[in-house]
């Protein structure tokens, strides 16, 4: 067996034991030991694409882990920085990667910059949140990925105390 073939079958086994749900807790024990897993073989199908020439298809199955394990390590260790830099990190991947399938990588980059918004508005960083989360419009495609933006956009809008454009943001989610 070849290392790609061995790094894609990696990728395939965590990715069905990968069990965080932002919104049931009772996943976040699990997801916790599987995190050094995610971010090892997601980070590993990444960042040596050139190498190995994995299928756009894996990076964005790797990439879709990796935002997961970014999200995680905010919500449930408030670990922001690192989450931080994994998401830039990820991002810059997927702009490297928006050539290749236009849709695809658009949906995946809508996505990376909607959770990248989210932790910063965690940490209270509104201006990068709001920048995001523009820049994650921009990318959506698909009605659940632009719900979900102007969803974080209203919440972003209630904190900056923009009433008027929290309520327009929230009902076009």
């Amino acid at each position: 067996m070849n290392q790609k073939h061995s790094i894609e079958s990696c990728l395939d086994a965590i990715s069905e034991m990968w069990s965080f749900d932002p919104a049931d807790t009772n996943t976040w024990v699990k997801a916790g030991k599987e995190l050094e897993h995610v971010i090892l073989i997601g980070d590993h199908c990444c960042s040596s694409h050139g190498v190995l020439n994995f299928s756009l298809n894996v990076r964005l199955r790797a990439i879709k882990l990796l935002c997961e394990a970014a999200l995680y390590m905010s919500m449930a260790l408030s670990q922001f920085k690192t989450s931080k830099r994994l998401l830039v990190k990820t991002c810059k991947w997927l702009k490297s990667f928006t050539m290749k399938s236009e849709k695809k990588t658009k949906n995946a980059l809508a996505r990376a910059f909607l959770t990248l918004g989210k932790v910063e508005r965690y940490c209270g960083n509104f201006e990068n949140a709001d920048k995001n989360l523009k820049f994650a419009l921009m990318n959506a495609h698909e009605e659940w990925d632009m719900a979900a933006i102007y969803h974080e956009i209203g919440v972003l809008s209630i904190k900056l105390d923009q009433y008027a454009a929290a309520k327009d943001a929230l009902n076009k989610s």
